[in-house]
């Protein structure tokens, strides 16, 4: 029996060690500026998404100009009713307000103003990259790698 107990013990150590290394590690941002608004950064969590064009329920109206920030089932809460959009720089471009909560999806945010075009080439605009940062609580945002494309999955 001791060597049994042995190796379920390795196994499970391996396993937490190993699911331990997968989840996101946050960074912290060597721009002061922008460290001042996202004193740690992650990549996108389990279960959420960022998608360049709004889903098929708004109107064509709004969904012509929205991104969308979805939480799918399991996603990590989000305390917050508005998410600002950073550039590098720390400078907002947008921001994401929250539409629903609760249902199937965790959360769904969504932009109003800017188009996602115009964020993207804000963000370019002023640091030369369309990467972005998406502030989710008052201590933490996540990279949005490239705001022309989607990232991450919702489910």
């Amino acid at each position: 029996m001791k060597g049994f107990t042995k190796i379920v013990f390795f196994i499970t150590t391996f396993f937490l060690l190993t699911v331990s290394l997968e989840v996101s590690a946050a960074t912290r941002p060597t721009n002061t500026r922008l460290r001042k608004v996202c004193p740690r950064i992650y990549s996108l969590g389990y279960h959420q998404l960022y998608k360049y064009e709004a889903s098929g329920h708004l109107a064509s109206s709004d969904r012509a100009r929205s991104c969308s920030f979805i939480g799918g089932p399991g996603a990590p809460s989000v305390p917050l009713n508005y998410l600002p959009i950073y550039d590098k720089f720390g400078n907002q471009l947008s921001g994401f307000k929250n539409y629903a909560r609760g249902g199937y999806y965790a959360y769904r945010f969504y932009t109003y103003g800017l188009s996602c075009a115009g964020i993207a080439a804000k963000a370019k605009k002023n640091t030369g990259s369309s990467t972005a940062y998406v502030k989710l609580r008052n201590d933490a945002c996540v990279i949005i790698p490239n705001l022309y494309q989607r990232h991450g999955r919702a489910y």
